[in-house]
């Protein structure tokens, strides 16, 4: 079971796939009784200004954050940068790559949709504003017009590996990633590492090549995450010395399984993400 925790350091504005303004996230994280949060958008953080003037405005505090999009042996990986100075040029170029990287995905999606006479780039427009624009805002199009019952099967039929509309991107690898992270002085913090489809030894050498890169934690509650997945993330990070952290990676206020600020309790034993960067949160 899920509890409100005063901590969230994973969640989404419509700046990327979320549905609330940075403005109105805000609102929400108040209201749920968070005290620090951080907005991570996908690959932008377009958004965190707002959201830390808004922040001020209600009293809480704000830590500038992104989710980047990754390669990992081949595979899509995410890693959040937690703390970061936005105005780092470094950072903002690789942003900008990553975002060039999306919106050329997006074309080649849209015409392998039109192969099957699936036209979704008007609705696909709707759903992104185009800062960061991803699979989950094609998931919406293709259910708006009918070719999937719900985002699940847009994923299954189109948009994943084996997929009829898969375009595989060519995310720069963990360790550039880890890097120009730390040049903006943040912390690279190892996304939802539950979900990956990764085995036990699988999730031994992901979080033991995360960690020789130079990641200094991981995400190990995440949303609506199984408390035996929380204690076993929770024993690697120990095991391999990183840093725990936790967040809702919330997008949506109508979602039924993920909330604003709730996600499983986070062993008190290990030394969470907050506590090195000397955020105080009672």
């Amino acid at each position: 079971m899920n509890l409100k925790q005063p901590v969230d350091l994973h969640c989404h504005s419509n700046i990327s796939d979320g549905k609330l303004t940075p403005v109105e996230l805000t609102e929400l994280m108040s209201q749920q009784g968070v005290k620090l949060f951080s907005l991570t958008d996908h690959d932008t953080t377009a958004g965190c200004k707002e959201a830390a003037d808004h922040a001020k405005k209600l009293g809480l505090q704000f830590i500038p954050g992104v989710e980047v999009s990754s390669d990992f042996n081949d595979k899509s990986l995410h890693i959040l940068g937690l703390d970061i100075d936005l105005d780092n040029e470094d950072l903002q170029s690789f942003l900008d790559n990553n975002r060039r990287l999306r919106r050329d995905r997006v074309e080649k999606i849209l015409s392998r949709l039109e192969h099957f006479n699936i036209n979704i780039r008007e609705e696909l427009g709707e759903f992104s504003d185009g800062q960061s624009p991803g699979r989950t805002h094609f998931a919406e199009a293709l259910v708006s017009k009918g070719y999937a019952e719900d985002k699940g099967e847009a994923f299954r039929r189109y948009l994943l590996k084996g997929g009829a509309a898969y375009v595989k991107c060519p995310w720069p690898g963990i360790q550039k990633t880890i890097e120009t992270i730390h040049k903006a002085n943040g912390k690279a913090v190892l996304a939802h590492p539950g979900r990956y489809g990764y085995s036990l030894p699988g999730l031994r050498g992901l979080f033991r090549q995360f960690r020789d890169a130079g990641g200094d934690g991981a995400e190990v509650s995440s949303g609506p995450q199984a408390l035996g997945v929380v204690q076993r993330l929770s024993q690697l990070c120990s095991k391999f010395g990183l840093m725990v952290s936790g967040g809702s990676d919330f997008h949506d206020p109508s979602s039924k399984w993920v909330k604003a600020g709730e996600y499983q309790q986070i062993p008190k034993r290990l030394t969470r993400i907050w506590d090195e960067m000397e955020w105080l949160v009672e």
